[in-house]
């Protein structure tokens, strides 16, 4: 076996500094022995691309270097290295695109992607326009005629536009901020989609997901409250056709037939979904492999709905396809504008475009929820400007340095919570609605401001206030389940791991209640419907204590009041988390107040900071090959 000749020396003096991890030392060592390199500087390129895919970019930069045009030349003659153009290339380890290398895996997914994107951005052929324009005038109240007189330019309805290219077309992006109306178009899509069809809509036909259980449950609830409306009377009362939802919504792993016990999907590329219409929620969490997985599984007839805001945090594994793709401008063209025009009345701006994707991405700017000039939407706008952020009405700013000696701080919000468990005739529906209204965040789990410790601290106060001997010493089933001493009335508790056979989800947040005549013993949870089902405890799978929470954990969910506990002190790594990304996340997961617990430095230094992940997704859509795409 060949072994390089030279020392791996600037390798080794970087692991013993911590720059580098055992894995990226390795992993270079690796390469280089397969590669038959014995070059210094090319091994150390191997470890920082290591070291970048741990930081879920989906390549190394080579911009970032120097000798750029060294490494190129370098790279470009290693046995270990492909090029695209060299198609006897494509299954060495390492790709190199422009300045980009690439692992070969994440190299095939970009391709992939940006190829199923792009073949599956053409229009629907068989669209009844003018039964579309009567329904789309059904639930928008927009038309030509009522939008403004003939010599007026009607102002455009973003919702009225994205549910309009989701109709018409095989691929759609909606983008938006929190309330700005995304889960609101797509009800309306479903609706109008299903009466659109001439035929029967069959079960399966329409199928709506999400990353997370605790996403999937929120756009259940979303829908459910939408159905409730006099929209879906509009609809019925035009079109004769009643609502026509499914009834749940799934996450991507149970869409796609998750197999544990091998880790694999039932539904890929040679056995696809049997799907008309797939709407999928808070796309910004995906990476790159699921993105690929679920493009794959996609018939090619399929209308495709992909919902998200690129401003909130990324998927934790490798890339961040959301904004790769709503990065580069999108525009849409002029044959597409005066389509709408004929259609809606309405006139988008449009120029020449050959990008992959014109005409596919919608973005919602109106927000229903919040004001660009006060409380939360003018702390929002703030952060994503990167300016400075300040008080207001609405958004607090506290210096908190020590909370191990005074929690009424972050106990505040949840007086009227703790106050129902110390009645123990509160039932758990009113605990959980309680519970729900406010959190707390924090950007990490470890240290004395992360999660555990407040948690820890947390927990201490209040097994203390609701007397748990007695609580024992009333319930002696409860006391045998636990084991741990863990478990006591009132106690928040989220599922960390999903069971599908209990329907309980990643993220899915339950509260421990004491039996009585009218409520079950065990832990209590809101489903999807709204019900509430009570799991006996040593049933459920892992699960924590989650009075705080990881700002991670906390997307796709809403509450009337987010404590946000910034972090000093941090690790390198940790500070990296301290992103302009992180601070939009957590402020926008309220509905009404916010309080930021933190220093003016450690907020400044967050704005300073943003999410930018290596990766060649966005030029590859910038650009259709001629042929291409099936217009």
């Amino acid at each position: 076996m060949f072994e390089p000749k030279i020392s791996d020396q600037h390798n080794i003096d970087r692991l013993s500094q911590g720059l580098i991890s055992h894995a990226d030392f390795y992993f270079a060592r690796y390469l280089a022995t397969e590669g038959q390199v014995n070059d210094s500087e090319l091994i150390g390129l191997f470890a920082d691309l290591s070291q970048s895919l741990s930081q879920q970019h989906s390549c190394l930069d080579l911009e970032r270097y120097a000798n750029t045009e060294r490494l190129l030349h370098l790279l470009k003659n290693c046995r270990c290295v492909g090029t695209e153009d060299r198609k006897n290339d494509q299954t060495k380890p390492l790709m190199l695109e422009g300045n980009l290398l690439f692992l070969n895996k994440f190299f095939q997914f970009e391709c992939r992607i940006a190829e199923q994107l792009i073949s599956r951005n053409r229009q629907v052929a068989d669209v009844d326009h003018n039964r579309l324009k009567k329904l789309l005038n059904a639930l928008f109240y927009s038309s030509p005629t009522t939008h403004a007189s003939k010599h007026e330019v009607p102002e455009i309805d973003w919702q009225l536009v994205a549910a309009y290219q989701a109709l018409v077309s095989h691929l759609t992006i909606i983008t938006g901020g929190p309330g700005t109306g995304k889960t609101t178009t797509v009800f309306k899509i479903l609706n109008i989609w299903s009466s659109l069809q001439i035929n029967e809509v069959l079960p399966g036909d329409i199928r709506l997901a999400a990353p997370t259980g605790k996403a999937a449950m929120r756009l259940s609830e979303s829908l459910a409250r939408s159905a409730k409306t006099e929209e879906n009377t509009a609809l019925t009362a035009v079109d004769g056709t009643p609502s026509n939802t499914p009834e749940r919504v799934v996450t991507l792993h149970r869409l796609l037939g998750y197999r544990p016990q091998d880790n694999s999907y039932r539904h890929n590329a040679s056995n696809p979904l049997r799907v008309k219409l797939l709407i999928v929620d808070e796309v910004s969490m995906l990476d790159l492999a699921m993105m690929d997985r679920l493009l794959a599984a996609i018939p090619s007839d399929c209308q495709l709905v992909l919902i998200g805001d690129p401003n909130q945090l990324p998927s934790v594994e490798a890339g961040n396809a959301l904004m790769d793709i709503c990065y580069h401008a999108t525009p849409y063209t002029e044959s597409f504008a005066q389509q709408v025009k004929r259609d809606l009345g309405l006139l988008l701006p449009y120029e020449k475009s050959d990008h992959g994707l014109a005409n596919a991405i919608c973005r919602l700017t109106r927000s229903y929820r919040f004001s660009d000039t006060t409380g939360i939407g003018k702390a929002a706008r703030a952060i994503l400007d990167g300016s400075a952020l300040t008080n207001n009405e609405d958004v607090v700013i506290e210096d908190l340095t020590d909370f191990s000696n005074d929690l009424s701080p972050l106990l505040a919000p949840l007086n009227e919570y703790l106050a129902a468990v110390d009645h123990l005739g509160s039932t758990p529906d009113e605990l959980i609605r309680l519970f729900e209204s406010s959190r707390i965040l924090c950007p990490v789990r470890e240290g004395p401001r992360g999660v555990l410790a407040i948690n820890t601290a947390i927990e201490q106060r209040v097994t203390q206030k609701f007397q748990r001997d007695l609580w024992h010493s009333n319930s002696q089933n409860w006391l045998d389940a636990d084991r741990d001493g863990d478990y006591y009335h009132g106690r928040p508790i989220m599922i960390l791991r999903n069971d599908y056979h209990l329907g309980l989800f990643n993220g899915d947040i339950g509260i421990c209640v004491m039996s009585s005549e009218k409520t079950g013993q065990g832990v209590a949870f809101r489903k999807p419907d709204g019900e509430i089902e009570i799991y006996p405890i040593a049933r459920l799978p892992q699960h924590e204590t989650c009075f705080a929470m990881t700002i991670h954990k906390a997307q796709g969910s809403e509450f009337n009041h987010v404590s946000l506990v910034l972090s000093s002190d941090l690790s390198l790594a940790q500070q990296s988390l301290m992103t302009r990304e992180l601070l939009y996340t957590a402020v926008t997961r309220s509905r009404k107040s916010v309080t930021i617990f933190g220093n003016p430095h450690e907020i400044e230094d967050a704005l300073l900071r943003r999410i930018m992940r290596s990766s060649g997704l966005g030029s590859r859509l910038e650009t259709v090959i001629e042929g291409q795409r099936n217009t």
